[in-house]
């Protein structure tokens, strides 16, 4: 039998020959390895350092302040023109407003800003003219100037305006939406919908805050879903609706609670 001598090669440094060493031979590396060598150089020469892309932001950075900058500036400058608009829509300028137009004589303007004030106070009737004004205000001395500025308007007439009565008019009717809202406030509570709500606590005579807990809050302006112009029996049917009572709760309420004056 022959024996297997496994033997391994460890390459040398130097090999020692005849008492000489030489220097092994190096084996040359492949034109694919140097070639890719060359490139990864090449590519980590061309990489884009830190320092460019913070100068890239810095120039966003500076788009952007300035274009804020600009908005802000805009916004500044548009401020007081969107003050103005605001005050002229106040109810406490109308008298300014009106009293200027006088004093100017500008009539048109004056039909035209009493028309627009008419609309403002007394959303529940459509002014679109100086008659329906006259109408709404119901004021017989305003009445006349109103009259009178038809009269210069349409007339060519030469006649006077009294801006006395045409201001009074205007502050005396100031106060025309909050009376209509309270006017509704009582119809509610006439009604017998919002009684019967408020006697599921009212134990005693006294009407303590707590026993109005029951009694739905509505909407009293011109806006609201319930037509305050209606009767009180009228309004009481509208409720029902909008609760959805059913025809026994809606009996139990009518022949239980009584009307009142």
């Amino acid at each position: 039998r022959t024996k297997k001598i496994e033997t391994a090669v460890i390459p040398a440094e130097k090999v020692f020959v005849e008492g000489h060493s030489v220097e092994p031979e190096t084996k040359s590396m492949p034109a694919e390895n140097t070639k890719t060598q060359v490139t990864e150089q090449k590519t980590e020469k061309t990489e884009i350092t830190p320092q460019n892309l913070v100068s890239d932001e810095k120039i966003w950075i500076w788009v952007i302040v300035a274009f804020l900058a600009g908005l802000l500036i805009s916004f500044l400058f548009r401020r007081p023109q969107t003050a103005e608009i605001k005050e002229t829509k106040s109810r406490t300028d109308w008298k300014s407003i009106i009293s200027c137009n006088l004093n100017n004589k500008d009539y048109r303007a004056l039909r035209d800003n009493l028309i627009l004030w008419g609309n403002t106070v007394f959303k529940d009737v459509n002014i679109s003219n100086l008659q329906d004004l006259a109408k709404a205000v119901k004021q017989d001395n305003f009445e006349n100037q109103l009259q009178n500025l038809n009269k210069i308007l349409y007339g060519g007439e030469n006649v006077s305006l009294d801006a006395a009565i045409i201001l009074q008019a205007i502050k005396n009717s100031s106060g025309h939406k909050n009376k209509n809202e309270a006017e509704h406030v009582l119809k509610y509570i006439k009604g017998k919908f919002a009684r019967a709500m408020l006697n599921t606590l009212k134990i005693t005579q006294h009407n303590k805050r707590d026993t109005w807990k029951n009694v739905p809050l509505q909407d009293f302006t011109s806006s609201s879903d319930i037509d305050w112009s209606q009767s009180i029996a009228d309004i009481d049917k509208q409720l029902y609706k909008k609760y959805n009572l059913t025809p026994e709760e809606i009996d139990f309420i009518e022949t239980h609670v009584k009307e009142m004056e």
